[in-house]
């Protein structure tokens, strides 16, 4: 896994060079355009911790007879799972997955969720609308890197980006962590690669791709007041503190209060530089 890593980065460490070095890998689930809610989560964690996921991860994929998860086939749960555990029917399906879900409590040391609602955002003033970036995805993505730069803030922290690839949003990732380093020092510091790869290789995305699904989802019963999704057991076991163990649980969900919150506070940031 780590090997794989170094390959599509390209990155090369000095040797007797001491560095807290941490994998962030990130998913988005719901692009704006065709959803009420945008979700944007991931994963992070030293290299040690990423390569005893993954094979956690993968001896799971096997037993049920998969290549790779990805959450919204998977819901599908009048159709077969794997081709070992076909896991047909709700109740089947949701014991299957808490397996995966467990194998992130485990290994993983951080998670990272935002959510936004798209119809408030765009409802927002145009000023407000300015001070949160212009767009929903610009406003997911930086709040997550904000949560991830304020959580390893030692001055040896160092932490590299992989986000699923999709060609529009690599092109916007790359533009938002440029305006984003150029404007403060700590990400400067922190952030120091991205990268865009397959999630069928890297079983870190396929569970970021899990938690954005579910994060989504339980935004849009959260703010659009829409009713309980099927697969909610999953996010509680997530996400409650009593059941994810050593996972550390950063982020928010931001309706209508939330971001009036938001733009106020960014406002005042920027009133006092």
């Amino acid at each position: 896994m780590l090997q794989r890593f170094v390959e599509v980065t390209g990155m090369v460490f000095p040797e007797n060079t001491f560095m807290a070095f941490v994998q962030c890998y990130v998913d988005e689930s719901g692009k704006f355009k065709d959803h009420q809610v945008l979700s944007l989560c991931g994963f992070a964690a030293a290299p040690s911790q990423i390569e005893v996921f993954d094979s956690g991860w993968r001896s799971l994929l096997r037993a049920n007879g998969m290549r790779s998860l990805h959450m919204k086939k998977a819901a599908r749960f009048t159709q077969p799972l794997g081709t070992r555990r076909p896991a047909i029917g709700l109740e089947e399906r949701k014991t299957a997955l808490l397996s995966f879900v467990e194998c992130i409590q485990n290994n993983l040391e951080t998670a990272l969720y935002v959510a936004v609602d798209i119809a408030a955002f765009k409802a927002l003033a145009g000023d407000e609308r300015k001070i949160l970036g212009g767009d929903p995805y610009y406003l997911v993505f930086q709040r997550l890197l904000f949560e991830l730069v304020r959580y390893y803030a030692e001055p040896d922290a160092r932490v590299s980006l992989i986000c699923d690839e999709e060609q529009y949003y690599s092109k916007r990732c790359h533009e938002i962590l440029a305006k984003l380093k150029a404007k403060h020092e700590d990400y400067r510091r922190a952030l120091i690669s991205i990268s865009f790869a397959d999630d069928e290789f890297f079983t870190v995305l396929q569970a970021a791709d899990l938690f954005a699904y579910l994060t989504r989802c339980a935004a849009q019963v959260e703010m659009r007041g829409e009713s309980a999704f099927q697969f909610r057991l999953l996010y509680d076991h997530l996400t409650a503190a009593d059941t994810r163990g050593k996972l550390n649980l950063l982020g928010g969900v931001y309706g209508e209060e939330q971001l009036h919150e938001l733009a106020q506070e960014m406002a005042r940031e920027k009133a006092a530089k």
